[in-house]
């Protein structure tokens, strides 16, 4: 509490008078007395002397309620000396993430702390190789943040060489992030930088996938161009075959009506008149080649459909 507040003297009185065991540093939001002597003591003499009192590993690698040890308020605050304390006590600290899979490179890197970055490379060269929950690394983060001059020191760090081109989770380098963000100003710096390898390998990339989002647009604008066309001539078909329907309806019926309705009429006996007469005999044949053929057509275009899945069934 006395350092919550800010009673710092208070705060080293109590340390010098009290033994560690007999004193509570629990503080609110799951934090101890190092996480409130980092955030509202950002003095390192003040924070040297709490350290040293209590000389306790637990505290350095206790979360509190946000997940977060105290090495990584004093990485966000750019306090080096602070960084390089808690290191020189427990360097596997750099390699610990918070609950967004972030580390203390991707913390210093976001904020732009140039000298807390170089102390943590400095220091554990191979925490260059971290990623947080999207598979982006610090130097991913310190694009999107926009963070100039971690970005120079980064793509100038041996440490990075084998990892300027490297993707997040969505197949994004740190060039594609700038380009899509449409930060020419950011785009401009990593062109200026970068080797010329690796300038060739991140646009080669850039342009490789810009150009299968286009091929991706034109295969489905085909897709759609063919599946319009398959519909009209579906529809084409349909049509045809409703006016074919139509049209031998139409002749069926005037054809049996032409049967019932003998030319000529009938004699007192009910017998065609112009009965034994070649032009009727003619008349008769078509007429009823005309009616089968029509009601045959008729048949076939309603039973299409049945066939059309009883086919196929028989073929299998």
């Amino acid at each position: 509490m006395a350092v919550d507040r800010c009673f710092y003297e208070i705060a080293l009185l109590i340390l010098n008078a009290t033994a560690p065991n007999n004193c509570s540093f629990d503080g609110r939001n799951g934090m101890n007395v190092l996480h409130a002597a980092v955030i509202r003591a950002p003095i390192p003499k003040f924070v040297h002397e709490v350290f040293f009192k209590l000389s306790s590993s637990s505290m350095l690698e206790k979360d509190d309620d946000f997940g977060w040890i105290p090495l990584y308020y004093a990485a966000h605050s750019g306090n080096r000396e602070l960084v390089e304390l808690f290191l020189n006590h427990n360097n596997s600290l750099a390699y610990k993430k918070n609950e967004k899979g972030m580390s203390t490179l991707h913390i210093s890197a976001m904020k732009g702390h140039v000298d807390v970055v170089r102390t943590l490379i400095d220091k554990r060269p191979d925490i260059c190789e971290l990623e947080d929950d999207r598979d982006r690394t610090a130097f991913h983060v310190a694009v999107e943040s926009r963070e100039e001059e971690v970005m120079k020191f980064l793509l100038e760090s041996i440490a990075f060489q084998d990892l300027i081109n490297g993707k997040d989770n969505e197949g994004n380098t740190a060039l594609h992030t700038a380009s899509s963000g449409g930060d020419f100003k950011i785009l401009q710096i990593l062109l200026e930088i970068m080797s010329e390898l690796e300038r060739e390998v991140g646009l080669l990339g850039l342009e490789r996938e810009t150009k299968e989002a286009e091929n991706a647009d034109i295969r489905k604008q085909k897709e759609q161009q063919t599946e319009h066309k398959k519909l009209e001539e579906e529809k084409r078909g349909k049509d045809l075959a409703n006016l074919s329907l139509l049209i031998a309806t139409i002749i069926a019926t005037a054809t049996f009506t032409a049967a019932i309705q003998i030319p000529g009429g009938y004699d007192s006996q009910g017998i065609a008149i112009l009965k034994g007469k070649s032009e009727f005999t003619l008349f008769i044949v078509y007429d009823l080649l005309a009616f089968f053929l029509s009601t045959f057509s008729i048949l076939i275009q309603l039973s299409s459909p049945a066939l059309g899945r009883f086919l196929p069934a028989i073929s299998q």
